[in-house]
Parts: structure tokens; sequence; C-alpha cells
């Protein structure tokens, strides 16, 4: 059951970001490193398991603390990009999903790089989710 439209959701998200520029400053202003955000974004997430915990209504609820928690991860995401090779993989994987021949039985795609391999001869990733390539590959894409 959806309650809010995703645009509805990423308005509010908005308006969160916009409230921590006014309180914080922008992240022009104040920059942040990616461990300092995810330490906010922990912090945001505690408030959230508190809020729901006591039933906090208002500001400190548990869905509004959660609507902080993606405005820390947006902030991140903008002050840092999406990390270049994040966004290689993710073009990989969608090639990989859609390719003709992924159904198969004798034919082993790469998610990472997309490369064809035998599956005997594959690396875990560090998720253990997903079979690559190479340990190369994982390395290189962190997985």
């Amino acid at each position: 059951m959806r309650t809010l439209s995703f645009k509805d959701v990423l308005e509010l998200v908005k308006q969160e970001r916009d409230y921590q520029d006014k309180k914080w400053g922008t992240i022009e202003e104040r920059s942040q490193s990616i461990p300092g955000f995810m330490l906010i974004a922990k912090k945001e997430l505690i408030e959230a398991e508190d809020g729901w915990c006591k039933n906090v209504q208002g500001r400190h609820s548990a869905l509004r603390e959660m609507i902080q928690v993606a405005a820390v991860a947006i902030a991140c995401l903008e002050t840092h990009g999406g990390g270049g090779e994040d966004e290689s993989v993710i073009a990989n994987i969608k090639a990989f999903e859609n390719h003709p021949d992924r159904n198969s039985d004798d034919l082993i795609f790469c998610p990472a790089c997309g490369e064809q391999f035998d599956e005997n001869n594959g690396t875990e990733s560090n998720c253990g989710d997903e079979l690559l390539c190479s340990t190369d590959c994982a390395e290189e894409y962190g997985l």
C-alpha cells in the first residue's frame, strides 16, 4: 500500500535538505567527509528508532527522522558524487540483466564488468551475492 508518491517523497526530502542548509550551512559552506555523513546518518537513524520506540510525534517522529536520514544521504551524494565506478557498475549490471544469453546455463557474465567467464573460475563478491569474473574485478569495483 503506497501512502505517498515517489515525487511527494522527494519533495519531503528536498524540504528537509533546505532546512538542513539553513540550519548548518550549504554543502559549499560546510564540507563534510563521507565518514562524517555516515556518522550523521547513523545518528539520525538511532533517533528514528528512539522516536518509534517512544511513539514520538512531530519533527522527532520515526518517519520525520527517516526523512532526515534520506536528506543526509543525498547531501553526501551531492558532495561526493556517485563514485564514478559505481555508476559504471550500475550500467554493467543493467547490461548483464538485459543480455540475450543471460539465461543460458552455459554462459556466465560478470555483473561488474559484463565479461563472459567460466563459472568454475569465478570469484565471490564481498557480500557473497554475486559471482564475479576475477578477484581483480571484485577489488576494482569494490564488490
